[in-house]
């Protein structure tokens, strides 16, 4: 059986920029440890990122946690 394609998640500057700030705010208040983003911080991300952009299908905390490490070597 073929698996079902998976769509790919389309970002922009403003995207961009509330997974940046999401971030520095969780950093902020301590959510981060030496490996990371706690799992939390990434479901509540996730959350928040779906409610603010409506994107269809919704966007997963795996698809966000890979445009953070494509877009932070950037800053």
């Amino acid at each position: 059986m073929v698996s079902p394609r998976k769509t790919r998640a389309h970002w922009d500057d403003t995207k961009d920029l509330f997974l940046i700030q999401h971030l520095q705010k969780a950093t902020r208040i301590g959510k981060k440890s030496d490996t990371g983003f706690k799992k939390d911080v990434w479901n509540d991300l996730e959350k928040a990122f779906n409610r603010k952009f409506k994107v269809k299908p919704p966007m997963s905390y795996t698809q966000i946690q890979t445009r953070m490490h494509t877009v932070t070597p950037l800053l």
